[in-house]
């Protein structure tokens, strides 16, 4: 089942250590214990992490005494001098080239405490795994891959009666407001966020939930906050679970090539001219046909499934040597 995407306001970085630590028991054994440090704030079950470790007991039951640490990017990487946990995993969904994130451009790997790393960057090193937070999101077990990668592939996209939406928080940088300009004269543009906000109905309708507002829009502007090479965050993936057409900028317009089908994706250049784009946007717009044909193309290319199970089969195998390893 395609996991609801909820992702917590990240934690502001402190001094102190009680602030940068969120503990959690696992309930079904009390002595089991893992601990997240400079992570997000999130509820319990909504942290991948936590599930992931109870969908797979055999794991734990292993060795039963075994802490394990995580480790992200929102605060001082010398915390983990100050901890005592078995394992030790970094994981980081952000852009670690952006100036707030550059103490972690090592991925946390010249520190010898760190066991694995995972991240969405493509390099070679025996304890890293690619591992962008899409797959965070969207998966979770390794026989639900298939499944949703079907459900990806051809999502549903009755119900579409609004041109396109553009969810966020703010327009830094001056991309989001360039497309929504550009497609003004197309049709309405929907903006239920701090950004452009000119719709309410994402919060009074839909109890804030994005994922349901968005199954309306025939297309959703997602682009990235910044480009790097394989920095593909979850709000690609979200419209295309719900049928949108993503009109898209991010990883250099070539967003997981092992996943998706290309073809299937509307890209915006903003350095180039967009105005074939826009005109095709409008001829799709304009053409229930076309756009319809457009809509059934598979998001997913064949090798996808291969692809997102082999990663979380890396994962597992990496986990359990290292608790071996104890």
């Amino acid at each position: 089942m395609i996991q609801k995407f909820m992702r917590g306001f990240r934690n502001e970085q402190t001094s102190s250590q009680d602030d940068n630590l969120l503990s959690i028991q696992l309930k079904e054994n009390e002595n089991k214990q893992i601990q997240f440090y400079n992570f997000w704030k999130e509820k319990e079950e909504d942290l991948f992490w936590f599930r992931f470790l109870k969908s797979r007991a055999s794991l734990l039951k292993s060795n039963p005494t075994v802490n394990f640490g995580f480790y992200s990017v929102f605060g001082d990487r010398s915390i983990i001098n100050k901890t005592a946990t078995d394992i030790n995993i970094f994981q980081s969904a952000e852009n670690l080239k952006v100036p707030n994130y550059f103490e972690y451009l090592d991925h946390y790997l010249s520190s010898d405490k760190i066991d694995l790393a995972l991240g969405f960057e493509y390099f070679d090193h025996a304890k890293y795994i690619r591992f962008p937070n899409w797959m965070d999101v969207f998966f979770l077990k390794t026989e639900e891959v298939k499944d949703v990668c079907n459900k990806l592939r051809f999502p549903n996209i009755e119900g579409k009666d609004r041109f396109a939406s553009c969810v966020a928080s703010h327009g830094e940088g001056g991309l989001r407001a360039s497309i929504v300009d550009a497609l003004k004269d197309v049709d309405d543009v929907s903006c239920p966020g701090r950004f452009r906000n000119n719709d309410d109905s994402l919060l009074h309708e839909y109890d804030d939930d994005k994922i349901e507002y968005l199954k309306r829009f025939q297309f959703n502007i997602c682009p990235e906050n910044s480009n790097a090479l394989g920095y593909v965050t979850e709000k690609l993936f979200q419209a295309i679970s719900v049928g949108c057409i993503p009109i898209y900028w991010g990883s250099y317009n070539r967003p997981e090539l092992d996943v998706l089908n290309q073809d299937a994706i509307i890209f915006w250049e903003p350095e180039g001219d967009n105005t074939s784009t826009v005109k095709f946007i409008k001829e799709l717009n304009d053409s229930p046909s076309l756009m319809k044909d457009f809509l059934l193309q598979p998001r997913l290319i064949p090798e996808a499934d291969e692809y997102i199970l082999n990663t979380f089969i890396k994962i597992e195998n990496n986990l359990n040597q290292l608790i071996k390893n104890l």
